[in-house]
């Protein structure tokens, strides 16, 4: 999550020093600076977790259940 934060702010800057973005276009052209980096940066890191992606999703289920967020 830090790292996501990380990039949307300096997709900020980015956009303030070599782009010509609108105050209007200023959240999405972040987001998507974001959302590119951080394939960049965590690429290996889904690879890797890939197989584990159906355990994952069930810990998930059965921990919302737990909680009482599934009602």
């Amino acid at each position: 999550m830090l790292a996501a934060v990380l990039y949307h702010e300096i997709g900020h800057h980015c956009q303030y020093f070599t782009h010509g973005v609108t105050k209007k276009t200023e959240q999405n052209f972040a987001a998507k600076y974001k959302k590119r980096m951080l394939k960049k940066t965590f690429f290996w890191w889904g690879l890797i977790m890939l197989p584990f992606a159906p355990l994952i999703y069930l810990l998930k289920g059965v921990t919302q259940k737990r909680s009482g967020k599934d009602s």
